[in-house]
């Protein structure tokens, strides 16, 4: 059984276009969800290239 955590689960549903992952990244860093500001935009330009590739 895979394990998937929460940014995983949110790019998987980005990528099914069911959200905007940027604006849904925005949202949970304004909660008290901790992740690496790297790892954060390491998902900002993994979506962006998946979208320019689509």
């Amino acid at each position: 059984m895979a394990v998937i955590g929460t940014l995983g689960v949110l790019r998987n549903a980005a990528r099914a276009n069911l959200l905007d992952l940027p604006e849904a990244l925005s949202k949970l860093e304004q909660t008290s969800f901790y992740v690496a500001p790297e790892l954060i935009q390491s998902l900002l330009d993994e979506d962006a290239l998946w979208k320019k590739e689509q």
